[in-house]
């Protein structure tokens, strides 16, 4: 695996101090009611078991393990975690999927603890046996330098020998798929493509997917009607290449251990779904 990537050096460079902009970010407002209803299809109760079963079987923890869900959403993971006997913290920005995580924590029987709070602050130190962010929770920043940063005190929050795995988008699989289903601008460098469908609860949803690859990011605009009503929201991440991602993990002191294509253990490839990274922080 090569260890230096264009992109990898680039996050370094850009690693610094730099006063962050005050217009809101997309991320502080997105993760609501409306955002759960047009992923009913995808984030399913079936795959939350398939995903926390492969955590089960790829952190190899110890019987009230100390885990971090960082970007934990309403709790769908942290709470499974939790009834399997481990010591789960969950951390999320939005307010609203907090208070959702700790009503399904108190229904279900679980002391799970959930924080509301930006993954930038994190101010843990040698706390966690394992720390997990499951479905593409990072590289959300504008600024790289604070994609660096969390991957910096996600390390500071593991134990020496401790546990990350990650969950991301595989870049080569929605690059194919742009090129093979939308259109190429050559003038803006942008992939687009555009689609509709009904999902299971009735709504009828135009998705436009977008890559910038001067910027490396992807963008994710969901159209649907309620009542005569436009709803509509954007989500943009920043995504990455396993080498380059690997690089960024290995400065922080985090080895990758293992690499694979979804939460069925398939073998990492180009047309994966998934590009899910376990790494372990060094001694």
């Amino acid at each position: 695996m090569e260890r230096h990537s264009t992109g990898a050096l680039a996050l370094k460079a850009r690693a610094r101090n730099v006063p962050r902009s005050r217009h809101q970010h997309w991320w502080e407002t997105v993760f609501d009611e409306q955002y759960l209803k047009t992923y009913v299809d995808i984030v399913t109760p079936e795959r939350t078991v398939q995903q926390v079963a492969f955590l089960m079987r790829h952190l190899r923890l110890k019987k009230s393990a100390h885990i971090l869900d960082l970007a934990c959403g309403y709790g769908r993971h942290a709470i499974a975690l939790s009834e399997k006997g481990h010591a789960v913290t969950g951390l999320d920005f939005s307010k609203h999927f907090i208070a959702l995580a700790k009503r399904h924590a108190t229904e279900r029987g679980v002391n799970t603890q959930f924080i509301h709070a930006d993954m930038r602050n994190l101010a843990f130190v040698n706390r966690f046996d394992a720390v997990i962010s499951i479905f593409t929770s990072f590289g959300y920043f504008e600024d790289d330098s604070d994609n660096v940063l969390v991957l910096k005190k996600i390390s500071q929050a593991l134990k020496p020998n401790g546990e990350f795995i990650i969950d991301l988008n595989n870049l080569t699989r929605i690059i194919a798929w742009l090129s093979r289903e939308g259109a190429v601008d050559n003038t803006t460098h942008r992939l687009t493509a555009t689609r509709t469908e009904k999902l299971s609860n009735g709504l009828v949803v135009t998705t436009k997917d977008e890559f910038h690859s001067l910027t490396m990011r992807a963008s994710k605009t969901r159209i649907w009607k309620e009542r005569s009503t436009q709803k509509r929201y954007t989500t943009d991440v920043r995504l990455f290449s396993l080498p380059e991602f690997s690089c960024l993990l290995e400065e922080q002191g985090l080895a990758v251990t293992a690499v694979w294509g979804d939460f069925d253990d398939s073998r990492f490839g180009s047309d994966s779904r998934r590009m899910i990274i376990r790494a372990r922080k060094n001694p």
